[in-house]
């Protein structure tokens, strides 16, 4: 058949000379077996495939061995591997450009999926040969379950949601005897790093920063705090009673013996039990006076002192000191450190022991400084500073 048109007819097949066959453009060509059109040419150049049945178009190799087909829906299915020399692009059948690639470079291990909208990378696949070697990278917010519209989800990069009536959770597992943990990291102008950790070989949880663990539970309700704990509201067993007040104290309200942990201003402690006060403070303001205790104090054992007892936390009610030589003495306004002294200005009244004697102190108004006993009792009798015989005759017996 020759490729000339005359008589109103056009030829639809032309062979040339060169033994090419050539089909005639934005025309049908039908299948002679059943004389449905199956090819058309277009203009434009495009090649338009018409299929009749639930598959239209196949594809075979050279061995007769189907490897793809499109269905009559115009789906496009590979009964092998498929390669792309670039990359595979999606979208819609009515959209005018290409939505989304998936694609590989060339000598680059890695697989990419990207927004071609936006054009932005979504997701990057990183292969390797085991779990720690290879990763996932998602470079958008990853949503996981239904739900999880707060607005304030969208200040989140990795959302888990769900609606169940028993539980609902997300699950960090480590199947083995090491740490199963999860980091919480800023690296802007205050860089700070925490971990909420289980150690390995142990059942604590651990909150660590700053190169070591700062709060620790264990597995029997113990809380262990490095660096205490402030808290404006605290309650360890409310059904119990225990709670704090204004969040300077930490009490039990129970039907026991209540007790009262109470701070000043958060820099000052005292332990208040029943109407038992004991602080650093004695007037629980400046707790700056040592050890107070507001009410009797009984004790099966006994009271120790290093340097010396007062009554009332005065200096001139010094009752008992020591001096370092195992002597000892007390008084009013009467001071044995580094020899007997008047403490301040004003009457004296003391005594002191020492060496296998006691040595009694009186005077009137003075200046402070060094003083002299009046009397001594000693092994070999008493010793009065300006008795004579005379003063002894001439009534009782006075030291003066």
């Amino acid at each position: 058949m020759g490729g000339e048109q005359g008589g109103g007819m056009v030829t639809s097949l032309v062979v040339r000379s060169n033994g090419s066959v050539g089909l005639h453009a934005d025309a049908w060509h039908y299948s002679v077996q059943d004389n449905l059109e199956r090819m058309r040419f277009t203009p434009s150049g495009s090649t338009v495939f018409k299929g009749h049945s639930t598959t239209s178009f196949e594809f075979f190799n050279a061995s007769n061995q189907r490897v793809s087909y499109i269905d009559s829906f115009g789906n496009t299915a590979f009964t092998g591997s498929a390669s792309f020399a670039y990359g595979l692009f999606i979208s819609d059948l009515s959209s005018p450009s290409n939505q989304w690639l998936l694609y590989k470079n060339v000598g680059d291990s890695q697989l990419y999926l990207r927004d071609l909208v936006n054009s932005r990378m979504q997701v990057t696949y990183l292969p390797g040969p085991n779990l720690d070697n290879s990763q996932t990278t998602f470079n958008t917010r990853v949503h996981v379950g239904l739900g999880g519209n707060d607005p304030f989800s969208v200040y989140s990069r990795f959302i888990a949601a769900g609606s169940d009536a028993t539980a609902w959770g997300v699950n960090v597992e480590n199947t083995g005897n090491g740490q199963a943990f999860i980091t919480l990291q800023r690296t802007g102008t205050t860089p700070i790093r925490w971990y909420k950790y289980i150690p390995g070989a142990s059942t604590d949880l651990r909150y660590y920063a700053n190169a070591a663990d700062r709060f620790t539970f264990r597995d029997d309700g113990t809380f262990i705090a490095t660096a205490g704990v402030r808290a404006t509201h605290y309650v360890a067993n409310e059904s119990d009673g225990y709670r704090s007040v204004n969040g300077d104290r930490l009490q039990t309200m129970g039907s026991g013996l209540p007790w009262q942990l109470l701070t000043n201003s958060g820099s000052a402690l005292g332990l208040k039990v029943g109407s038992l006060v004991i602080s650093n403070d004695y007037a629980d303001t400046t707790f700056t006076n040592g050890l107070f205790v507001k009410g009797p104090v009984t004790t099966a054992s006994l009271i120790s002192s290093a340097t010396e007892f007062r009554l009332n936390n005065n200096t001139f009610s010094r009752v008992a000191q020591i001096d370092g030589a195992g002597g000892f003495g007390g008084g009013y306004n009467f001071n044995i450190t580094g020899g007997t002294n008047r403490d301040s200005t004003g009457n004296v009244a003391g005594y002191y022991y020492t060496q296998n004697r006691i040595k009694f102190y009186a005077e009137t108004t003075g200046a402070p400084g060094p003083i002299n006993p009046r009397a001594e009792v000693h092994s070999g009798g008493l010793d009065v500073l300006g008795l004579d015989q005379a003063k002894l005759d001439r009534g009782p017996l006075r030291f003066f």
